[in-house]
């Protein structure tokens, strides 16, 4: 809307100055004269067409009457309250009605919530919306207007409060109107003949305080501040007004919280990124943007992009939003920030619109389960790297001149000295700033003040000090922060979003943590943030630069993780005995809670689950006398002859149980804590936990261990190793390092690395090494200068070469395996094996060594990176090189310094990494090197690359000590797995080019093996015609698959040896629409209605059945089959008689169908997400024994225990649902299992019910592993695929879509761990715990050997 004035609007005064009998509030006489005077400004000098008066409302439904009547009003609409502010122990404003009483159990039905006063105008409001707050703590307001999304249905909005949120608003005695008010009065009346709401807003600002009085707030969205109120005569209503020039008050910096859309006037530094920003959105795929925490994505999202797309596009609706907050309807662009909330509690959403995600770099892998990202992921994200120096200068000096301040010379340079290179580093600079700014002398920020502040190091703790400091009680500022972070589980700790009345249910003292919020939330700390009612850390970084936060996260991690998780329990818990913990998670939460106070919520929630499972524990006790009271009279004599003794014992066991399963769940934890950096030991610790305590819940965490971690082997600590490389032919690797010699290490057998050879004849470090193509020959290259050859046949030395450029680098054998290329101190040069002298040399200068080389798979050209120069690509038989740099992400930015590059088997790609926490990926194929991705995901500087054999996956060695599993092969890069997370940097990479597994090295000389052959497809046992599939299932048995094609052919395929063997068993089945394979026969479902059986043995088929409509799944096991049809019926019958049996009509299409393979149970699940069980036990007569609703939107798949104990459906929503069904007639919810697919096509169980797989329908498969218990955990995921199907045993899924075709998939690996789990760990950690360590760890519980 253009700029002009509010002639013809409308306006609703509410004011409350008189209160009623048994309200315990004082009048304010000065408000009846208040609004009155407004009335006849607004209608005499504003030139408003109307104006209600609602003066002293009885209560709030009066109050909320009279907003929801002007609200429904077209045009703009000013609301304007004056009266009592009061605040809900739940911390929400609340305006005060006549009979307001301000205690706190009335003060939420006597009053008027804001929130529901917003919620009337944004939902009803027909046009620019201005809204007005004369009252005590009216600052809370302005906390729901953050997003601008909230009023995209209408023109804009503009709230002023008369205070902020933790100050009262005054009504002098003796006065006329309230000091507010009337200061606004008498702008209207007095002050200049034109005035925007701006005006008035930077008049007041000056007049209020200075008179003594708070300082107003405002909030905008839209343009309304430019509107004025009053409008000088001379001008027309046709002319439009130019928006004034920007005027800041307040800080030009913002601290930890992030720039808004309203602080684009403030940004600055971003603007060539902005551009690039707004250019990929040309591309409808979904734009990520990436980077470490800290970066600025969210200031670059909100306060740079969201304002260039609206200046770009007037008509442009862009919206911005965050995960778990609703998408706002008919946006043309969504901006997605923090989208890693999706993944620490919240939920993936549905993108209905051109989107922009904001994703923290450690979390871009998970985005690849997103579908919907996966384009964007395709086209690559834009990565938020560090700014460059000219950008920081931009940044600090411009907010400051656009203030109308100044900075003392040398304040600059010396911040941007002490801020240094790291990522993630500009919440410091800008808390700096801003407390620099509060220091100034006058209009200036002098370098005193920013050293006063404790400098960039030092800024942000000293202000968290401060404020803990100010507080009564340092436990309840502990306890706000502890739920205020979600701990991080395999990554980072992020901060959490939490409401308000939730935080205050989980915290001891919610009034303590009420001040405790207010103090680290005031305008002099701005530490935390309120938006409407949700409260959250306002920028991670304060996580790692305030040690008192990082003490109280470190001190208790483990303990930490079970409260975080009890209280997400509690919190989604309903009331049910599904939702309740049970087994050792019961266990873990009632020693963790000992003691401890807890919120109500959680109180409740343990003590149902004690309840419960003592409740369990009782009736197991009664079953157990009963059996006891029929063992006969002997019996009886027999106990009360051994009663005293007996007595003895139990008290004994009781006490010597309790501390087995105590001492059993602490191995546990420190399992999971030592999983990452030290694997071996972690499988030994749980091994050790099941030997003490032997039961489901401890095999159950030595399954996920196995499951969640690739470690392999380790080949032992020595001196640290600085190169590995691995022979062409595979099993085979080098290491070379710093104590001058190379090891052979032979990995064939991946749980049993075995040394070789010790290659000695360097007088120095081992800097470099490489195989030829062949295998044949391995060269290692040295400090001394000295390249030396070896054979690996007996690794007898053959020759050394002497190139004399000084010392070696890098090494890399020509595809022909005749040359050498070799990188040294002052040259890069190619030398002929068997050579007297280099075939050529190009020399880069002694101060810059070549540090990587590789031939092209031609082997005409040779890439090298110096330390310093460029990389070049150059050929040896001469001409000029075609050199080629990472460019800067921004003008100005440091060049990058290349340490390393590794070329792709296929030669089209090369990927280069080094001084920053971020590798690239070029394509070589053209005239000159092209840039393709750009890999951010580490913390600092990256060491080694390599690429797998197939080229599917690289690997980054990070100095943070992690390395990085890439997919790379799908044209973007994409994290698979992260390895390692010692304190040592990685130094080198290196993959088997046979087997696909990793090997890592670090700086304390840990080399591992890592089986990430695990991250790729399953091998293939069997590939099936594509053309032979439309539909297929296999066997329980795993042996035997049935197909039906396109054409209708029905075809058996027998998979006993390398080629299947195909019998076709009807050329013409019918179309098919539903198919199962059983107990000796296929059941085909029709598009007719016809269910048919097909006796392979027999070569003959029946009809079992004929419905009334398309059949939409069948089933076969235990001698039945089952059928259901969209119309709601189904038919069951024994697969010994033709005869069905028609079951009763279900309320929906029956999509999901199941039979027990004992043949005792089956089960139906219908489209309006109901599921029956059927009793089998009369064969004639089939009995419903429960009916009850699975609260899944739709049925669409179901499967039964081969026992009938367990059930599994699966839903149109994503989520399968595990169910208790022992007792049929009493289902038990056990478990939710999210597919992080849009459906859950295929559910199915294995090895009895320990194994269950959900997915499909062109999404990935996963495995979860299913304890005794109930308790479930992902155990893998396997590749997408329309349909599967899994052997009994679980050791062959059929998958039908594959990329690859229709394939059966050897998972016999993944199955062995699941049937012996022991066995499998014993493997890896070669063994378990000497008595020593057993004695030390167990305080001294009686040694049990872990491992047979």
């Amino acid at each position: 809307m253009t700029a002009g004035d509010f002639a013809g609007a409308g306006a609703l005064l509410l004011g409350t100055g008189s209160h009623a009998q048994g309200s315990d509030l004082p009048d304010l006489p000065s408000v009846a004269r208040t609004l009155d005077d407004l009335r006849s400004v607004l209608l005499g000098r504003c030139g408003l067409a109307w104006v209600r008066t609602v003066l002293d409302p009885p209560s709030p439904r009066e109050l909320g009457d009279a907003i929801a009547s002007a609200a429904s009003t077209e045009g703009p609409l000013i609301v304007y309250y004056v009266g009592h502010g009061l605040v809900s122990r739940r911390g929400a404003l609340h305006l005060a009605a006549a009979e307001t009483v301000s205690g706190p159990l009335a003060l939420e039905h006597t009053a008027l919530p804001y929130d529901l006063m917003r919620r009337y105008l944004l939902d009803n409001a027909g046009g620019p919306l201005v809204v007005v707050l004369d009252c005590c703590f009216s600052g809370r307001a302005i906390e729901g207007m953050s997003d601008p999304w909230d009023v995209a249905e209408i023109s804009g909005a503009y709230v002023l409060t008369s205070a902020g949120r933790s100050e009262p608003s005054f009504a002098p005695d003796g006065m006329a109107h309230t000091a507010f008010s009337g200061a606004l009065l008498r702008l209207l009346t007095e002050g200049p003949p034109e005035l925007t709401l701006s005006d008035v807003h930077r008049h007041l600002s000056r007049t209020l305080p200075a008179a003594g009085f708070p300082r107003p707030r405002v909030r905008s969205t839209g343009r309304v501040g430019e509107l004025a109120l009053l409008r000088a005569p001379s001008r027309g209503h046709g002319e439009v007004r130019p928006p004034p020039a920007p005027a800041f008050e307040g800080p030009p910096y913002k601290g930890l919280e992030a720039f808004g859309t309203a602080d684009a006037a403030l940004f600055f530094g971003r603007e060539r990124l902005v551009e690039t920003l707004v250019r990929r959105l040309d591309d409808p795929a979904p734009l990520i943007v990436t980077g470490v925490s800290g970066s600025g994505k969210s200031s670059l999202l909100r306060a740079g992009l969201v304002p260039a797309l609206r200046q770009r596009s007037a008509g442009l609706t862009v919206a911005v939003t965050t995960p778990g907050e609703p998408i706002p309807p008919g946006v043309d662009v969504l901006v997605l920030d923090q989208f890693e909330e999706a993944f620490t509690g919240g939920a993936v959403p549905d993108l209905p619109c051109q989107v922009v995600i904001g994703v923290r770099a450690d979390f871009l892998g998970r985005c690849a389960a997103v579908p919907a990202l996966r384009a964007g992921l395709e086209r690559g994200p834009v990565v938020v790297g560090p700014m460059s120096h000219a950008e920081l200068r931009s940044a600090v000096e411009r907010p400051a001149l656009a203030a109308g301040l100044t900075l003392e010379p040398g304040l600059v340079e010396l911040l941007l000295s002490e801020l240094g290179s790291e990522p993630g580093r500009l919440p410091l600079l800008s808390h700096a700033l801003l407390v620099t700014w509060r220091r100034r002398g006058g209009a200036t920020l002098t370098v005193a003040g920013y050293r006063a502040t404790g400098g960039i190091h030092g800024a942000l703790a000293a202000t968290a000090d401060g404020v803990l400091a100010s507080l009564p009680s340092h436990e309840a500022a502990r306890a706000v922060f502890r739920r205020l972070v979600h701990v991080g589980e395999g990554s980072d700790d992020t901060r959490r979003r939490v409401q308000l009345d939730r935080l205050l249910a989980e915290v001891p003292d919610p009034l303590a943590a009420c001040e405790v919020v207010d103090a680290f939330a005031s305008d002099t700390a701005r530490l935390i943030t309120l938006e409407g009612q949700a409260v959250a850390i306002t920028h991670e970084a304060l996580l790692t630069a305030w040690p008192v936060l990082r003490g109280w996260l470190g001190s208790d991690r483990a303990g930490l993780l079970v409260e975080q998780h009890l209280l997400e329990a509690a919190a989604a818990w309903e009331g049910e005995t599904e939702g309740l913990y049970r087994g050792h998670r019961l266990a873990l939460a009632r020693e963790w809670a000992l003691g401890r106070p807890l919120p109500q919520a959680a109180e409740r929630f343990l003590a149902a689950s004690i309840a419960h499972e003592e409740g369990r524990a009782r009736a197991a006790r009664r079953r157990a006398r009963r059996r006891v009271l029929l063992s006969g009279v002997l019996g009886v004599l027999l106990l009360l002859s051994l009663a005293a003794g007996g007595v003895a014992f139990t008290l004994y066991g009781s006490a010597e149980s309790a501390r087995r399963s105590a001492t059993a769940r602490a191995l546990v934890q420190q399992a999971g804590a030592q999983s990452q950096a030290d694997p071996a030991h972690a499988l030994r610790l749980a091994l050790a936990a099941l030997a003490v305590e032997p039961g489901e819940r401890h095999r159950g965490a030595l399954v996920g261990l196995l499951a969640s971690s690739l470690y392999a082997a380790a080949a032992g600590v020595g001196e640290a190793t600085l190169t590995l490389a691995h022979s062409p032919r595979g099993g085979l690797v080098a290491a070379v390092g710093l104590d001058g010699s190379a090891e052979v290490w032979d990995t064939t057998d991946r749980h049993a690395l075995a040394r070789v050879a010790v290659l000695d004849g360097h007088g120095g470090a081992v800097r470099a090494a490489a195989f030829t193509p062949d295998g044949a020959t391995l060269a290692t290259g040295g400090e001394d200068g000295s390249v030396i050859v070896w054979r690996s046949s007996d690794w007898a030395r053959t020759a050394t070469v002497e190139p004399g450029r000084g010392g070696i680098h890098a090494l890399d054998f020509s595809p022909d395996g005749r040359r050498l290329a070799v990188g040294a101190d002052a040259a890069a040069l190619v030398w002929p094996l068997g050579g007297d002298r280099a075939e050529a040399v190009r020399g880069t200068g002694r101060d810059d060594p070549v540090r990587s080389v590789a031939f092209t798979v031609d082997g005409r050209r040779v890439v090298t990176c110096g330390r310093f120069a460029d990389c070049a690509l150059w050929s040896p038989s001469g001409g000029a090189a075609v050199r080629f740099s990472t460019p800067s992400t921004v003008e100005g930015e440091q060049a990058h310094v290349t340490w390393a590059l590794a070329l792709s088997p296929d030669g089209r790609t090369i990927a280069t990494s080094g001084n920053r926490s971020r590798a690239y990926l070029w394509n070589i194929e053209g005239t000159r090197p092209r840039l393709l991705a750009d890999l951010a995901g580490h913390a600092s500087a990256i060491r080694a690359v390599a690429f797998s054999g197939d080229g599917r996956l690289l690997a980054t060695a990070g100095a943070d000590g992690r390395a990085i599993v890439w997919e790379v092969s799908q044209g973007a890069a994409v994290q698979r797995a992260v390895v390692g997370g010692r304190a040592a940097e990685m130094r080198s990479v290196s993959f088997d080019p046979v087997t696909g597994d990793l090997m890592t090295a670090d700086a304390e000389g840990r080399t591992v093996l890592w089986e990430t052959s695990r991250l790729g497809p399953p091998a293939v046992l069997a590939k099936v015609p594509q053309e032979a599939v439309g539909r297929g299932a296999l066997a329980a048995d795993g042996r035997r698959l049935v197909t039906v094609t396109a054409e209708h052919a029905l075809t058996l395929w027998e998979l006993g040896g390398d080629l299947p063997r195909r019998a076709l068993l009807a050329e013409d089945a019918g179309q098919v629409s539903a198919l199962a394979a059983g107990d000796g026969v296929a059941v085909t479902g029709g598009e007719d209605g016809t269910a048919a059986l097909w006796r392979p043995s027999r070569h003959d088929t029946s009809v079992a059945a004929r419905l009334s409509s398309r059949i939409t799944a069948v089933a076969s096991a235990g001698g039945w089959a089952l059928a259901g049809a969209a119309d709601g019926s189904a038919a069951l019958w024994p697969l010994s008689s033709r005869d069905p049996v028609r079951l009763p009509p279900a309320r929906g299409s029956v999509d999901a169908v199941a039979v027990s393979a004992n043949g005792r149970l089956a089960a139906t699940g219908d489209a309006s997400g109901r599921v029956r069980l059927w009793s089998l036990a009369d064969p004639g007569r089939p009995a419903v024994v429960a009916d009850f609703p699975a609260d899944l939107d739709g049925i669409v798949s179901a499967a039964l225990s081969a026992d009938g104990r367990r059930l599994l459906v699966g839903g149109s929503d994503k989520l399968a649902r595990l169910w208790d069904v022992g007792d049929p007639a009493k289902p038990v919810r056990l478990a939710d299992l999210d597919n992080d697919f849009r459906v859950v096509a295929s559910v199915g169980f294995a090895l009895g019910s320990s194994l269950a797989y959900t997915g499909a329908g062109g999404g990935p498969v996963s495995l979860w592993h299913v304890t005794g218990e109930g308790e479930t955990r992902r155990y893998a995921t396997l590749p997408s695929a329309d349909e599967v199907t899994l052997s009994a045993d679980g050791t062959r899924m059929f998958a039908n879509g594959h990329p690859a075709g229709a394939v059966v998939w050897d998972l016999s690996r993944l199955a062995r761990v699941l049937r012996d789990p022991v066995a499998a760990a014993c493997e890896i950690a070669h063994g378990g715990l000497e008595e020593k360590e057993w004695m030390r760890l167990t305080e001294g519980l009686a040694y049990r050997r872990s491992c047979p």
